[in-house]
This record gives structure tokens, sequence and C-alpha cells, in this order.
């Protein structure tokens, strides 16, 4: 911005550059003012005590939580309260954030620990567990590695854009015939893991949904399946042992594979082909058992 300061003011002289920099702040700032925030900035701490954090608020977003919560497959409360509980670690591998800041690899825990073990009883492998719940996040595809423009993917397995348009819409980032890169693949390990070591006990998927996701690496390994937007353990705890019921609808279709994606046009919603499960249900935009 100083930059740009300094080459209009040697074309059009410092005072209309400055004219016109405090005209573009003016509108930034308007929108601001017109939403309060700087209307009134003094508190009443009695008032604020009264309100932040109060029984009935907390309990209002609880609920708002649960509803939100999509039950796609399997029992509606899979987890009895106070069973034994294996729930592996999540590994995601080192990409770029938002501002293409580096983000170093990292391991971590799935959900908040102690707050599940208000619930159920954690073990440390599945040899000891009654069921497996395993956390998960859509797909989290890095699109420039190095320094090559890559397709986002909504499956976690490496994805070969071999049916992409051969000429981007933006021009330079075409990706036909490249691989995708996505940091949590791990999590889709875990799945497979908890499929094959818990034999007959359940296995229940949870999936935070940032994107759709291609349900066909998912879904067949899970007894019981959730999709959520970003929720507290507790709420999705509540759900799992059922305390409260899952809500809530798929507000976009999950797709049945990435080809029906690359097919699909930009500007319409919706109009790629749903997966269908293995018991029948189509995970169509709306979808949900609470709702069926």
């Amino acid at each position: 911005m100083v930059e740009a300061f300094g080459l209009g003011a040697e074309q059009h002289g410092e005072d209309a550059m400055r004219a016109r920099f405090e005209l573009s702040a003016t509108r930034l700032l308007r929108g601001m003012f017109r939403v309060g925030l700087f209307d009134d900035p003094y508190l009443d701490a009695d008032h604020s005590r009264s309100v932040v954090g109060c029984p009935e608020f907390v309990a209002a977003g609880l609920q708002a939580q649960t509803d939100s919560i999509v039950h796609l497959k399997g029992d509606a409360a899979p987890v009895a309260k106070g069973a034994k509980v294996w729930l592996p670690r999540r590994r995601i591998a080192g990409h770029k954030g938002f501002f293409r800041q580096p983000v170093p690899p990292a391991e971590v825990d799935a959900l908040d620990l102690a707050v599940a073990g208000d619930y159920v009883t954690l073990v440390d492998s599945p040899d000891e567990a009654d069921v497996a719940v395993v956390a998960m996040n859509s797909p989290m595809s890095d699109p420039y590695v190095d320094e090559k423009f890559r397709p986002l993917s909504l499956q976690y397995r490496p994805y070969h854009a071999e049916t992409a348009r051969e000429q981007s819409l933006a021009g330079d980032r075409a990706y036909r015939g490249v691989q995708s890169v996505v940091a949590n693949e791990a999590d889709l390990d875990n799945l497979e893991a908890a499929r094959e070591a818990m034999g007959d006990r359940p296995v229940v998927a949870v999936v935070k949904l940032d994107s759709p996701v291609v349900m066909t690496e998912v879904e067949p390994l899970a007894d019981a399946l959730f999709v959520h937007y970003g929720v507290s353990t507790k709420a999705l705890l509540d759900v799992l042992t059922g305390a409260a019921t899952a809500g809530g609808r798929l507000p976009a279709s999950m797709p049945a594979d990435m080809v029906t994606i690359e097919a699909h046009h930009e500007d319409v919603f919706d109009d790629y082909t749903p997966y269908t499960d293995t018991v029948g249900n189509t995970y169509r935009t709306g979808f949900g058992l609470g709702h069926a």
C-alpha cells in the first residue's frame, strides 16, 4: 500500500493520493460503524456478567450445535455411556496455511479428552475397546506444491486429475494429469486401521466438513457415520451417546467421485452425482437420517 501511494503521488500529486486513500478508508470504516462496533465502546459490567455464559444461552448454543450434526448412517446413538472407546490421534503433514505461511507437521488429539472422559472410558489400544471413534476432517488439499498448481481434492488418497479440463478458466491454473496433495491423508489411515483392528466391534466415523467429501473411501469402513461443521466435543458426545439427537441435514451433496466434480458446472449448484452408500441412502442436499 505504501508503494502504491508513492507511485500514485508521483503521477497525481501527494494531495490527490491522500484524498483518494482517505476516501477508501472512509468506505471501509463506514461498514464497521454501521454495525455498532464503535458507537458505544463502554460496557456495563453487571449486564455483561448476566448474559455472557449464562446457563440459558449456553444451553441454547449447545442445542444449536447438536441440531447441526448430520447423522448419515448406522445407529443414532452408537456409543454406550461409559463404554471403552479407542480414539486414535490425528496426524497432519506439514502444509501451507491460508496466508501461505508454513504449517509444521503435527500430531493432535482428535477430540477434547477431558470432556470425552466425562462420557466414556478412553483406552490406549483397539484391543481394549468396545467401540472405536475416528474423528476426521475433510481432505486438506494444498493447490500450490513445488511451485505447481495442483487439484483441490475431495478425497484422501492421491487423486490424479485425468478428466479435468485442459485449459483453466483462470488461464494459468490448469492441472490435468497432475496429482493432488492432501495434508491429512492419515485421517483415512486411522479409519482403515480401526476397521481392521476392531473386527466385528463397531467403528464410528465423525467427519468435520470444510468441504464436501467423496465418501467412497469413508462410509464402507464405518458402522455409523456422522458429519458436522465444527462443534464442541460435548455436542458430539451428547449425540453419540444418545443424550441428544443429531438434527442436521446436508447443505450440499457428497459427491460420488472426483470425476463428477470435474464435470460439474462451477456456476450451477449441486449438479454433480451424489454418493449412494452401502445401505442404499443417497447423500444429496437435505439428507439426514433424523429427517429421512
